[in-house]
């Protein structure tokens, strides 16, 4: 039994593991093609709560991605460089996550949202870094 769940654990993190490549792949793809300015979300140091304004914003956008065929969104998420490498990234991730239930709470399927989670590389302007870019992505 043991075993088995052990055999199961490694199976699921090689899953989510290979769809955080490809949502990187097709996020990184999205970055270079022309589209739609992109949809930047702000928040505040150490923070993954999104203010008002920041979800009236995104919830306004909803209408035009439902009506936007075969769409894949890249929510790219980062925290700036200060501090612990492994904690601004899952700060990243909480941030993309806040964002992603606030579009599916709006109306979008979460079988288009593809969530592509980083950290940035350097320690300046940390108010620029602490943001979220939604992309569409190839159709």
């Amino acid at each position: 039994m043991r075993r088995t769940l052990t055999l199961a654990a490694a199976i699921a993190m090689i899953l989510v593991a290979s769809h955080a490549v490809r949502a990187h792949a097709v996020c990184d793809r999205a970055l270079e093609q022309p589209q739609r300015p992109p949809v930047v979300i702000g928040f505040s140091a150490d923070s993954a709560e999104l203010t008002q304004r920041e979800r009236r914003r995104l919830e306004r956008v909803v209408p035009d991605y439902l009506a936007t065929p075969d769409l894949k969104l890249c929510i790219i998420a980062q925290a700036d460089g200060q501090g612990d490498g492994q904690y601004n990234r899952r700060l990243a991730e909480r941030r993309a996550e806040a964002v992603a239930a606030v579009l599916t709470q709006a109306g979008l399927s979460n079988k288009v949202i593809l969530l592509d989670v980083g950290s940035a590389d350097e320690s300046g302007y940390h108010a620029l870094e602490r943001r979220i870019l939604l992309l569409e992505a190839a159709r």
